[in-house]
């Protein structure tokens, strides 16, 4: 039964332990990989670059990855570095809002001068702690960033690595089958990338002379690997994948159980390898760990690639990086108004986060992810209107902390948290009681 059903079944610990040594399987990335490299720390770099140079001979990339890579490669070094600025800007408003705060208050200096004496020290103690941190920690990251933009040792290495081991680009009239092989595919929801289908709509790219439609661009990749699984030198192919979306995953209870078995049985059958695997890159770098000798990974390298999602980080996960950002600044000044300030702080960007994270379901499910949506529309609508309503409260919110530091709006914030929350529930419920499969990047 296993043979005529190969695409049910995972591999055991014999057979990854066999594949990852077997000369002749074949480490294929995909470009989000890639493009983790300029959104994790320099550690987590050099320890990722560190195992793609034990596995370099048998590496490779298909064009398809290389093109993205570096189409998107400024842009994602311009977003960390603009990341770090923004922060930084929000860290010196700080203490600009301690003295805003005193100064819309109902208090009359002449009354109380020592008090205000005693803020304006308090202030200055804040500015210099923030400075120092910022110097400290801030800094050291934006000027890596920025010496990347100029001169990008990434790629370098990257280049010195992969060396020619990159697939060979579609011409025009493959690409042109493919795109209409492409539009039954999507349309029956067959994978890879269907769910890119209403997001990329018919957004093209051009190069050198041939014109990709971007919703297609995972399914030029799905083809490139399966036509190298076709090489008579590759037996197995690990396919590391930080596209996390469901069109590439098969998805149990919230977690990720491998490749799609649509996948699996597509490139089995129509190649001649014994083994297909795929891992996000996480999972790639505790398999290395594992399997290949000699590797040192810093463990703070595994849990920051852990984080690390596609394009976009989860709510949670930039809720934390947040929260670790701030938690190290809280270690540096020991003052009861900055603890409360930051928490306020911390509070509206939760909110925000919030806010842009269920925006984001809304409208992935507006944009008919699956026709069995059509029969809520109405509810979606409401879902709109509810959380605009809320935005516009929370901004309302804001200008008052500016005029009126007090412990009723601080409740009010909480319950908007949780009017959130409450929407968040009916959203998911509505999405389990219609059976419908939302792609995992919203969740």
């Amino acid at each position: 039964m296993k043979e005529k059903f190969s695409g049910f079944y995972s591999l055991d610990e014999d057979e990854l332990q066999n594949i990852w040594a077997d000369e002749k399987t074949l480490f294929i990335f995909d470009a989000n990989c890639l493009l983790n490299l300029y959104r994790c720390e320099e550690q987590t770099q050099k320890d990722i670059l560190a195992v793609m140079e034990k596995i370099s001979e048998r590496t490779w990339l298909p064009f398809q990855v290389a093109l993205e890579y570096q189409r998107n490669r400024k842009k994602v070094i311009s977003d960390g570095l603009s990341s770090l600025q923004n922060f930084v800007e929000s860290l010196r408003k700080i203490p600009i809002s301690i003295s805003n705060t005193f100064e819309t208050t109902n208090f009359k200096k002449n009354l109380y001068q020592p008090l205000a004496s005693e803020i304006e020290s308090l202030r200055k103690n804040i500015e210099n702690s923030i400075n120092e941190y910022i110097d400290k920690s801030i800094q050291p990251r934006v000027a890596h960033k920025q010496d990347i933009s100029k001169d990008d040792s990434i790629r370098r290495r990257l280049d010195e690595i992969i060396k020619n081991r990159v697939g060979e680009s579609f011409d025009q009239d493959e690409i042109d089958r493919i795109n209409v092989e492409g539009e039954l595919r999507y349309d029956n929801k067959i994978p890879p990338g269907f769910h890119d289908s209403k997001i990329k709509n018919e957004l093209e790219v051009q190069y050198l002379n041939v014109k990709y439609k971007n919703k297609f661009g995972d399914l030029y990749l799905w083809k490139e690997i399966i036509n190298k699984a076709k090489s008579s030198d590759v037996d197995n192919i690990i396919f590391i994948c930080d596209d996390l979306k469901s069109d590439w995953w098969f998805e149990l209870n919230g977690q990720r159980h491998g490749a799609l078995e649509a996948l699996n049985s597509e490139i089995i059958n129509n190649s001649d390898i014994s083994k297909f695997k795929m891992l996000t890159q996480s999972t790639f770098l505790y398999e290395a760990k594992k399997y290949l000798q000699d590797v040192q990974l810093e463990q703070s390298s595994l849990q920051e690639i852990e984080k690390l999602n596609d394009d976009s980080s989860s709510d949670e996960d930039i809720i934390s990086y947040y929260h670790q950002m701030m938690s190290g600044f809280n270690e540096n000044v020991n003052y009861n108004i900055k603890g409360e300030l930051a928490k306020i702080s911390f509070l509206i960007k939760r909110i925000e986060h919030q806010m842009d994270y269920l925006d984001r379901m809304i409208r992935e499910l507006h944009s008919g992810v699956s026709s069995e949506i059509n029969d809520n529309l109405d509810l979606i609508s409401d879902f709109f209107n509810f959380l605009a309503s809320k935005k516009l409260e929370l901004e309302k919110l804001k200008l008052s902390f500016i005029k009126n530091y007090n412990d009723e709006n601080i409740f009010k914030l909480k319950e908007l948290e949780g009017y959130l929350e409450s929407l968040k529930y009916d959203i998911l419920k509505m999405i389990e009681d219609s059976n419908l499969r939302v792609a995992k990047i919203i969740f």
